[in-house]
């Protein structure tokens, strides 16, 4: 997939950004939200280790405690994202496990020269491949929100790198049309998703 300029990072206060809501404890924000993150956050806890039914514990304990400080997430703070401050937490909630099950053997080949990279990569290959897979993610989540020929023209423009007029043959309609539902689903994008993903 092409790399997407869709964040424009302005004021998170909104009231139709995700991270908006969820700050205000709107339930299906969560639901949103913890879609977005909770692979991500289960496949971390699985590579330091854990296995499926603790890293699925780790997940729950991070959004509990994403939920109480949610407040204090600032994403003007430099250097500061969604993931990155996550990720910090998933870090804490992984060593608490491993702190709390020291008697029992230690994972084979887990060191805490791993860990510590795992969460201090965000200029390499690694970091990349898990922003794309969150926007991916994110387009994922909006995809019920639009009529599928809207949503087939955005993702041939986007994912595909297909010109309009291209897609418009396909679809007999015309080429600003298609560049309209182009823009309806990266304003949506935008909308939903602005303070919380960075591309």
């Amino acid at each position: 997939m092409s790399r997407i300029k869709v964040f424009s990072h302005e004021s998170e206060s909104a009231s139709t950004t995700l991270l908006f809501r969820v700050r205000n404890s709107d339930a299906e924000a969560w639901q949103r939200f913890t879609s977005l993150y909770s692979p991500w956050i289960y496949a971390i806890a699985r590579r330091a280790g854990l296995g499926e039914n603790d890293a699925a514990d780790i997940s729950q304990e991070v959004f509990m405690t994403a939920a109480i400080r949610i407040d204090s997430f600032r994403r003007d703070q430099p250097g500061q994202s969604m993931r990155l401050w996550l990720a910090q937490i998933t870090r804490n909630k992984i060593g608490d496990w491993f702190r709390t099950h020291s008697k029992l053997p230690k994972v084979t080949g887990v060191n805490d020269a791993q860990l510590e990279n795992w969460y201090n990569h965000q200029d390499d290959e690694s970091s990349v491949a898990e922003d794309r897979t969150l926007v991916q993610r994110a387009i994922d989540i909006i995809r019920s929100d639009f009529n599928e020929t809207t949503w087939r023209c955005f993702y041939a423009m986007v994912v595909e790198n297909r010109s309009a007029p291209d897609i418009a043959d396909e679809f007999s309609m015309a080429p600003k049309a298609v560049r309209q539902a182009k823009y309806r689903v990266l304003r949506r994008l935008r909308e939903e998703f602005d303070g919380l993903i960075d591309i």
